[in-house]
């Protein structure tokens, strides 16, 4: 059993009475097109994120500021916490103590792009 074809009339219309479209296969030609845009489409992108990401240094050194920044913040939040009395003593000092382990490989990592 044969199915005929769904193609919309104008576009049927369009493609054979266009000089030079009517010698083409119509689905070959718009499968590179296809082909084309993506290669276009993905060729862009690629180049957009090579040019936001130029320096790898750089991105791992702005990395790490924010951990630092936020590890302070959680610091302070603990601070906070137990000045407040919702957080018992013991679970303070291991909190703390974790923390302070995380900001000090922190600190020892960014002076090693200062120096």
């Amino acid at each position: 059993m044969d199915v005929p074809a769904m193609h919309p009339e104008w576009l049927v219309t369009f493609w054979m009475e266009t000089p030079g479209l009517n010698q083409l296969n119509a689905h070959y030609t718009l499968a590179l097109l296809g082909l084309f845009a993506g290669v276009l489409y993905f060729g862009k992108r690629k180049r957009q994120d090579g040019i936001l990401v130029s320096d790898p240094d750089e991105v791992q050194f702005k990395h790490l500021i924010r951990k630092r920044t936020l590890i302070e913040d959680q610091m302070a939040e603990l601070d906070k916490k137990l000045a407040e009395g919702s957080l018992p003593t013991e679970k303070y000092d291991d909190e703390s103590r974790e923390l302070s382990k995380h900001l000090a490989k922190v600190q020892q990592d960014l002076r090693q792009f200062i120096q």
